[in-house]
């Protein structure tokens, strides 16, 4: 009985290792037909990934060097605003861009609540004090590109360049930022 079953395992092995010479005879002679759906076809290319938004961040300048700089470029000096409105600027405003103090900036609404940097001529409201410390840039065209919708509970903004009609998708997560762009 326990001839059968070594005969039987020595010929169970000596047929599967015919098996794996065969297996490795047809893959390396005959060529394998082509598959059925064909994934680089432009047909199953519905939505194009183009180039991601340029994101272009802001540094906090100095007015001083700001001043020195125009003084060097145009020869003289940029005087400070003479104040001739019943509403001046009050002596705590700062540029938030450039930190010039309230000597350089006018109100640029007639007491509307804007006001402007002379130095680095911004344009900001005293009581909303939320810049901006980034912005995202259309790829093709090099315009800003804007908010349309935020997701908070999916971290998904969803931005769009007005110019050319495209919509930029942008993932948050903590671990990375994926960005799908739909032409």
């Amino acid at each position: 009985m326990s001839t059968i079953i070594s005969i039987l395992v020595k010929y169970n092995q000596l047929l599967l290792s015919q098996i794996n010479q065969l297996l490795i005879f047809i893959a390396k002679n005959i060529p394998l037909s082509k598959l059925k759906y064909d994934m680089t076809s432009p047909k199953y290319n519905k939505h194009i990934v183009d180039k991601s938004p340029i994101i272009k961040t802001f540094k906090r300048l100095d007015y001083k060097q700001l001043l020195s700089e125009y003084n060097t470029t145009h020869c003289k000096e940029k005087k400070p605003v003479n104040s001739r409105g019943k509403n001046p600027v009050s002596p705590d405003t700062v540029c938030p861009q450039c930190g010039a103090p309230h000597t350089y900036i006018y109100d640029n609404t007639g007491g509307r609540g804007q006001l402007r940097c002379k130095v680095f001529d911004l344009r900001f409201n005293k009581t909303k004090v939320d810049f901006k410390t980034e912005t995202f840039i259309c790829p093709m065209l090099g315009s800003g590109i804007s908010t349309i919708r935020v997701i908070y509970n999916l971290s998904i903004s969803i931005f769009a360049c007005f110019i050319k009609g495209l919509l930029f998708t942008i993932f948050l997560s903590s671990s990375s930022v994926r960005i799908i762009v739909f032409t």
